[in-house]
């Protein structure tokens, strides 16, 4: 049912997989059977042939899948190619979210080709009504592309939400021996994937990339603390955004991270991430004065983080920003 050619057989097999997988005793999973059929599943022909409903189904319990399965199985089983079950997954959900991403380009490219399309004020009203069509066509077509775009941002969102259960599973691995393998995949291939996630081109996309970042510091502070400095470039890349959203998304819990790098044994690395953060800090102020909620946020983050910066920076840098905050305007209530 899970290879059907009809695709709202394969959409309801993969519901009931999902139901009924969860109940899988440990003897049931080591069935080579049982990693054959996600291995012939979960491939990039069958992403590039299902219904967007399957696709969507496929990527929301993959990490569900992975996770029960655990790293042994995933990296003992090889399949028809000779690759691991592990690298099956990560290649589908690699070409899923490529796949996607380009789709999200062309519909936006569509929008602004749409937008640029300039029709005449003086027209008589002989010429506008001939023009009606071509301008209910037109309206369509932004509609269309607005839907797509919209569609595959949700996509590339749930394949970001299963990054914090690859990570404990990568980091956790179920057996010793699968310790040193799973932390290799975890960090060639986990971590270089977030980073292409932190820099999509959506802005609502990258807003999850945000929210997760706490989740990856936190599993990653716990599993493999001596680790944790992998994950400031992405930390950094993240700070850096333009859109205000994505930095809201990010403050939601970066009192908590600087905690976790701060509880770490002094390190260089510890050093140059809080660094970088202070570096960073009140540049992010014109971002996010727009938007009074995220400000607010801000501000909050300001005071909860005060003992992280010297007194010259307070008062050269975070004095000026209450001020400011003090006499302007208010902000846009969004």
């Amino acid at each position: 049912m899970l290879d059907d050619e009809e695709n709202f057989v394969r959409l309801e097999a993969f519901e009931q997989m999902n139901h009924i997988f969860v109940d899988f005793h440990e003897d049931d999973l080591e069935s080579a059977d049982v990693c054959r059929v996600f291995y012939d599943i979960y491939s990039e022909s069958h992403a590039d042939h299902c219904l967007k409903e399957v696709l969507d189904s496929m990527v929301t319990y993959a990490g569900k899948f992975m996770y029960k399965l655990g790293a042994k199985r995933l990296f003992s089983y090889k399949g028809s190619k000779g690759d691991s079950l592990a690298v099956r997954f990560f290649d589908f959900f690699r070409h899923v979210y490529e796949s996607s991403k380009q789709e999200t380009i062309k519909a936006v490219k569509t929008q602004e080709e749409i937008g640029k399309q300039i029709i005449d004020p003086d027209l008589d009203q002989e010429e506008e009504e001939e023009l009606v069509p071509a301008k209910r066509l037109r309206g369509e077509q932004e509609a269309a592309a607005v839907d797509l775009e919209f569609s595959e941002d949700e996509t590339r969102k749930k394949i970001i939400l299963n990054l914090p259960v690859l990570t404990l599973m990568f980091l956790e691995p179920s057996c010793e021996e699968a310790k040193e393998e799973s932390f290799r995949f975890f960090k060639e291939h986990v971590l270089p994937f977030y980073a292409e996630c932190c820099k999509d081109p959506s802005d609502y996309v990258r807003q999850f990339a945000a929210l997760v970042n706490h989740e990856l510091f936190t599993l990653t502070a716990k599993h493999a603390p001596h680790s944790l400095h992998l994950l400031s470039p992405t930390f950094a890349l993240l700070l850096k955004d333009k859109h205000v959203d994505v930095i809201g998304k990010l403050l939601k819990n970066i009192d908590l991270t600087v905690d976790i790098v701060d509880q770490q044994e002094e390190s260089k690395d510890a050093d140059d991430f809080l660094q970088s953060l202070v570096t960073r800090w009140a540049k992010i102020h014109p971002i996010v004065q727009g938007k009074w909620r995220v400000l607010l946020e801000y501000l909050e983050k300001t005071e909860e983080l005060l003992d992280m910066f010297d007194p010259s920076f307070i008062s050269l840098k975070i004095v000026p920003i209450c001020q400011q905050c003090l006499t302007a305007t208010q902000a846009q209530p969004v």
